[in-house]
């Protein structure tokens, strides 16, 4: 039992109940929280007005959250934001009493903005102290997408249904019928099960999808991704009310929300909420409050220190919430607050400070295990900002490691007093992740370790996510590597052997190993045939040859053109060795007509290349270049072309006359001067694309693709901000 809280307007109680309690019937006032393991009953009466004098007596524990974002069971210190709350609870009250709408509530803004706060610290009490149209009570589970997105919906759902803390059975049970579409082929599982739960007309469920935008930086699952949302809107449409959907999302993860119509219409309507900067009121509010109910007030100098250092800044609220607990740290110690707050170099300081203060006081080896440990807590943006990632701490161990030596590191870093990763369990495993995405943006150290290694880790991130879907798939020999695309890999294997940033876990080794047997083996089988066989083992050495030989040659390191690479190229694509083609050295070539549709090339080099008539389409090209090149009349229909450059070289335009770039993602995509006299952009996303100066580009061009922060020619009468949300 915990003893009750005063709140600016309410006081809480708090008792963390067995799963198989029931649902306390009443007015509203209750409430079942599902937060992963436990159940929070939340009982809400207002507070009178004489709780608002200053609490007398022994100083409270330390009142701020640190780098953690406010929960349910934080309703008590989370102050200065109660007009926001106020606008949430509105909102989604409206909702609720619509049937021509999905009752879906996003909740959008950038990282560190709060909206994990907001939902779960504001919405979430005030949805249990305020009755809604009538109904007694509601219940209100709450997940994060994570990897596994479907399964984390089955596993919530399954603890509603059986009052059990590890519903392992009844999870898989709900998985399969969530995975499984109906006679129209919708995937309405999510609607279909919560109908069966009891007394559901009376408890409707909510349930917030909390950093949503997990579905597209954790999950590399596009079906998995598609049947999760689906299953949302269809229960969020039922005109039963028995489920409604809150979710966050971080706004730079707005674009891919483009590619699933019926989500993209709700956010990008009124229907959803921006939650907007903090104001200096509303800052100093969350700041003085907690410290003046725990006991110990903070003096207006260092109040108002901390309110300029946070106003106008993006994503600051974790960095003031951590440097407010540093600082009250420090107070109860006999330290003056505005001291603590110069020798900590600001908000954004004592974030960097403390991991960098943990760091220089490893040994050598634990620095070299926590550079590791760092790097693989860190997703690498492809075109995004770089964000956390969770991870299995068994794959966080390399060869050079144990198990027990990366825990003994990650516990340093996790703390009461650090509280910089945090460690939970996900079914079977411990998994561990940054505790808040403001550490990446400003601890320096760990900036320079990425960016020292970041274009090996995309390589080797791809090669561990293969290896897991190999895992995954129980290891069977169809997912193993073959061809170019396990020369590549073990290519990178051997040139970063040493380099313990960009090394591979033991699941990565060993995935590679056993492709490299089975290649082995397929190779003695195809030799053995020569003796029976003597035109097929021919054939065979034939193909190994060409595909070697075409590898070199495309890789190599000059520009001269090569009348043979037109044919390597197709050779490549028609014997599905088109799969990774990366830093191929393509300029000056001459490969009009080529057809390379559904090919995958990163990293390579066009530049006055002819390209005309080519054939591109659903094809993935990132960090190309196609300076000068001549490409009129290509087609790169469903493309993606992320930070794809087409603009002049020193001596010639990239000529892109009457080039299909329908549907295409053209995120970052640098078109300066380019001619795109009657090029085809519908439904292309050209965010943050660059076409300044372009010729021969017309508005109706442009009438259905998606500008945001994009560069447009100057003679062009529409904002290159048109679609920003």
């Amino acid at each position: 039992m915990v003893e009750p809280f005063q709140g600016e307007d309410r006081r809480i109680e708090i008792k963390e109940s067995a799963i198989g309690s029931a649902i306390v019937s009443g007015n509203g006032n209750t409430v079942n929280v599902i937060n992963y393991q436990k159940i929070i009953h939340q009982t809400f009466e207002q507070r009178s007005e004489t709780l608002v004098e200053e609490p007398k007596g022994k100083i409270g524990p330390n009142p701020y959250k640190g780098l953690a974002a406010f929960t349910e069971s934080d309703a008590d210190q989370y102050f200065g934001r109660e007009e926001q709350v106020e606008r949430l609870w509105q909102r989604f009250k409206a909702l609720f009493g619509q049937s021509d709408q999905p009752r879906l509530l996003p909740i959008l803004g950038p990282s560190g903005c709060g909206k994990s706060s907001l939902a779960r610290a504001g919405l979430i009490p005030e949805l249990a102290r305020r009755s809604l149209s009538g109904k007694g009570k509601m219940r209100i589970a709450v997940l994060m997408p994570g990897t596994h997105p479907v399964e984390a919906l089955a596993g919530v759902l399954a603890r509603i249904i059986t009052s059990d803390l590890i519903p392992i059975k009844k999870a898989k049970e709900l998985k399969q019928t969530l995975r499984e579409s109906n006679d129209d082929g919708e995937f309405d599982g999510l609607r279909s099960i919560a109908t069966l739960i009891p007394d559901i007309q009376d408890s409707p469920l909510v349930l917030l999808v909390d950093q949503f935008e997990e579905l597209y930086s954790l999950c590399k699952d596009v079906k998995a991704r598609n049947i999760f949302i689906e299953n949302l809107f269809h229960a969020a449409n039922s005109p039963t009310g028995n489920v409604s959907v809150i979710l966050t999302l971080r706004s730079d993860f707005l674009g891919e929300t483009h590619k699933h119509p019926l989500l993209n219409a709700v956010i990008g309507s009124d229907q959803s909420i921006i939650v907007p900067a903090m104001t200096p009121i509303e800052l100093r509010r969350a700041i003085v409050e907690p410290a003046r109910f725990a006991g110990m007030p903070l003096g207006e100098a260092v109040v108002d220190l901390l309110v300029k250092d946070t106003q106008d800044r993006e994503g600051a609220l974790p960095l003031l919430q951590f440097a407010l607990s540093r600082i009250w740290e420090e107070i109860n110690k006999g330290k003056n607050a505005v001291d603590i707050y110069w020798e900590m170099e600001g908000i954004g300081g004592a974030l960097a400070g403390k991991a960098q203060d943990i760091y220089d006081k490893l040994s050598d080896s634990d620095k070299m295990i926590a550079r590791w440990t760092f790097i693989e807590l860190v997703q690498i943006g492809e075109g995004t900002r770089d964000t956390r990632r969770r991870v299995e701490i068994e794959d966080l161990v390399i060869p050079q490691n144990t198990l027990s030596r990366v825990k003994h590191l990650l516990h340093k870093f996790s703390t009461q007093e650090a509280r910089l990763i945090t460690l939970s369990s996900q079914g079977k495993h411990e998994v561990a992740e940054l505790t808040h995405e403001a550490l990446i943006q400003n601890w320096i150290q760990l900036q320079k370790w990425i960016d020292g290694v970041r274009g090996a880790l995309l390589q080797k991130r791809q090669i561990e996510h293969l290896a897991q879907s190999w895992k995954k798939q129980g290891k069977v020999k169809d997912y193993l590597l073959q061809g170019q695309a396990l020369r590549i890999a073990q290519d990178f294997m051997r040139s970063k052997k040493n380099n313990q940033e960009a090394a591979l876990s033991r699941l990565a080794i060993d995935f590679l190993v056993r492709s490299r047997m089975k290649q082995q083996r397929d190779l003695l089988r195809s030799f053995s045939l020569l003796f029976i066989f003597p035109m097929i083992g021919m054939l065979v050495l034939l193909h190994y040859q060409i595909i070697n030989r075409s590898t070199d040659i495309l890789s190599r390191d000059d520009c001269k053109a090569d009348p043979g690479i037109k044919t390597m190229l197709t050779y490549l694509w028609w014997t599905g060795n088109a799969d990774i083609l990366r830093d191929l050295k393509l300029c000056n070539e001459y490969l009009l007509g080529l057809s390379l549709p559904g090919s995958t090339i990163r990293n390579s080099n066009f530049e006055k290349a002819n390209l005309s008539n080519t054939d591109f389409r659903n094809s993935t090209l990132v960090n190309s270049r196609f300076r000068g090149a001549t490409i009129a009349y290509a087609d790169f229909t469903n493309a993606l072309l992320m930070k794809t450059d087409f603009q002049c070289s020193d001596t010639k335009c990239s000529e892109l006359i009457e080039t299909n770039f329908q549907n295409a993602k053209l995120m970052e995509a640098q078109f300066k001067n380019a001619f795109l006299e009657g090029a085809k952009f519908q439904g292309a996303d050209l965010s943050y694309a660059n076409l300044e100066g372009a010729k021969g580009l017309t508005s109706e061009q442009l009438e259905r693709a998606t500008l945001c922060h994009t560069t447009l020619p100057k003679y062009l009468d529409i904002s290159g901000d048109r679609d920003c949300l």
